[in-house]
């Protein structure tokens, strides 16, 4: 079970590459970006208790700060 906010939802995800669909409306709950550098989720992925299912989502998160970490910005 997930916390669900449905007042929005994500008509037309443009480049964005949809990675999860809620089963119930079949509203996008994953969009990612490798371009963007872009990871969402629509629910509230929990580390800890519970189940270990997204446990993924926050390492990919991680990874991806590093990656921008060490990237030199232009300014």
């Amino acid at each position: 079970m997930t916390t669900q906010n449905h007042g929005y939802t994500v008509a037309d995800p443009g480049d964005l590459e949809v990675t999860q669909v809620n089963v119930n409306d079949d509203t996008p709950e994953g969009l990612e970006s490798d371009d963007l550098d872009v990871i969402t989720r629509q629910y509230h992925p929990e580390a800890n208790p519970g189940p270990h299912d997204t446990l993924s989502f926050f390492d990919d998160v991680v990874a991806l700060a590093a990656e921008r970490r060490a990237v030199p910005h232009a300014d």
